[in-house]
């Protein structure tokens, strides 16, 4: 995928400014300090926002895209969270259990830790039948520890991954190449 001189703002803030990057087919970090405009490419890339000017060539058709705010329906328990993106309710007991959460499958959101909800956010990303996975902060509120065996996870993609990060050592457990924001 490759980004083609693209401008984006709000209003008069340009929070992109004819910036031009190209994306591998594996797993990208997107790395930069806050405000440099990580989830905001992201969610120009999942078609989201639309750019001032610029274009996006080879992007994604049918993306599945982890907010950085969890983004659960409260009124669906953990199980209809995934199901909503996928109806195979095996997928969806296999990735709680990849995700570290056997038996909350009937819990609300509302019953889960901050970590926990990250990753069934996660798990929700990952049963979506995309042809890219969009992750913003997947690993905030998760231990060093666990953040590395839902790395291995994320790792088994068999689709383009592209993940906002703040931690360089993201870029590492994930083998991922990295993208610098300006």
């Amino acid at each position: 995928m490759k980004i083609n001189n693209l401008t984006v703002s709000y209003g008069e803030k340009k929070v992109l400014d004819n910036l031009s990057l190209e994306f591998g087919n594996g797993i990208t970090c997107l790395m930069g300090e806050s405000g440099r405009g990580k989830t905001t490419l992201l969610h120009t890339i999942a078609g989201l926002i639309k750019p001032v000017s610029g274009d996006i060539t080879d992007g994604p058709k049918k993306p599945a895209l982890m907010f950085q705010d969890d983004r659960l329906l409260p009124w669906f328990t953990v199980i209809d969270n995934i199901t909503v993106v996928n109806d195979n309710r095996e997928k969806a007991l296999e990735l709680l259990s990849l995700m570290e959460l056997d038996g909350c499958e009937n819990k609300m959101p509302s019953e889960l830790s901050g970590g926990m909800r990250r990753r069934v956010s996660l798990a929700r990303a990952l049963a979506f039948d995309s042809d890219m996975i969009i992750l913003d902060e997947p690993f905030k509120g998760l231990d060093a520890a666990l953040t590395g065996r839902i790395a291995e996870v994320i790792k088994k993609s068999t689709v383009p991954v592209i993940i906002a990060t703040h931690d360089k050592r993201d870029i590492g457990l994930l083998g991922a190449d990295m993208i610098e924001m300006p």
